[in-house]
């Protein structure tokens, strides 16, 4: 599956092995504008030359689909103070595509991102937050995981090596320092050297598909041999294992439902943020057992009772849950399943203000 049309060289592809399947692209495997994400943005300077995400949907011999986005942000070249903007800005309009078309969707991003994962463009992608800061991190989500966090823990890079960096029939894909100088010299033109600009990101709450552990940059020579016009490519893939299975999508309930939140409430969110439950039912409903839960798959216990034909606030007595940023919310019932999907936004999040939620 290739954009054989984008008239960039550097076209993003999808190969799928049988008897995995694509679904939903045509016989010749030309991907289409319906297989992107921003079919409109050809001069956009965050998706030049329409290098735009390829969105793949994939079945495996189970029946289970999942989805896989194929990305190549814009480079480096022509320095970082002038570049970096234009991938903050492709991570800024992925994570509003994510969050209007896949909730409780299982997806992997993938690809070359020209940038490690300290950097600003990715933890966007990883916190959701728009205004996200370039910095060291390793905290996961809350709206994506970035698998190759542990990979930068161990200073491993996937781009800049060649046949020199093979050792005993292996390629060394370590760099010591490679993490640091790249923080040091952020806001310059300065080159960075070897990094890691290759990188997998899942959703926050599908954890459980990863193999933990499992992340490696590909690391036989023929990744690295033959010279700059030979070589099969200047980076090397990064890879890792999950596991399918099942996943429930949330339906909106015909009982109990959110019907506001106040994330940011004046003062200290801690032991002040409050969810609001609508009962439109003839029938008083007994919270015990049911639960609000965020994207990171942090959770709070609901307790109380819903009057036939009422509204209950409640205060969430807890450390700060709902994220002033914007986050995803889901109510779940006593059985575990996610009958709603709440969703708002930082612009929606001012102090004080309740956020009402249309179920």
């Amino acid at each position: 599956m290739i954009d054989d049309d984008s008239g960039n060289k550097q076209d993003v592809a999808l190969a799928v092995r049988r008897p995995w399947a694509v679904e939903g692209v045509d016989a010749d495997l030309d991907a289409e504008d319906k297989n992107f994400l921003f079919p409109d943005t050809a001069n956009n300077d965050s998706f030049p030359n329409r290098r735009d995400v390829l969105a793949i949907s994939v079945k495996a011999p189970s029946g289970d689909s999942f989805t896989v986005m194929v990305v190549h942000a814009k480079a480096r070249v022509g320095g970082r103070p002038t570049t970096d903007p234009r991938r903050v800005g492709h991570s800024v309009a992925l994570v509003d595509v994510i969050r209007q078309r896949f909730d409780d969707t299982p997806f992997v991003i993938l690809g070359d991102w020209n940038d490690n994962p300290d950097d600003q463009s990715m933890n966007v992608l990883e916190t959701g937050d728009p205004n996200a800061l370039g910095g060291p991190e390793n905290i996961d989500g809350p709206l994506m995981i970035n698998l190759a966090e542990q990979l930068l823990l161990e200073d491993r890079v996937s781009h800049g090596l060649n046949s020199a960096a093979i050792v005993s029939g292996t390629v060394n894909t370590v760099d010591v320092g490679s993490r640091a100088r790249n923080n040091t010299l952020r806001g310059t033109d300065t080159f960075t050297g070897k990094i890691l600009f290759d990188q997998l990101l899942i959703p926050a709450w599908w954890s459980s598909g990863y193999v933990t552990g499992s992340i490696q940059v590909y690391s036989q020579p023929d990744g690295v041999q033959g010279n700059s016009t030979t070589r099969a490519s200047d980076h090397l893939p990064v890879f890792a294992d999950f596991v399918l299975a099942p996943v429930v999508v949330p339906v909106v309930p015909a009982g109990l439902f959110l019907s506001a939140l106040v994330p940011n409430p004046v003062g200290t969110d801690d032991n002040h943020e409050q969810v609001s439950l609508n009962n439109p039912t003839a029938a008083p409903i007994d919270l015990a057992g049911w639960k609000v839960k965020d994207i990171a798959n942090n959770e709070f216990a609901l307790a109380g009772v819903v009057p036939a034909h009422a509204e209950l606030n409640l205060t969430m007595h807890a450390t700060a849950f709902l994220n002033n940023s914007g986050d995803t919310v889901f109510l779940v019932n006593p059985t575990g399943q996610k009958t709603q999907t709440a969703t708002y936004t930082g612009s929606q999040a001012q102090a004080g203000a309740r956020i009402p939620i249309t179920p």
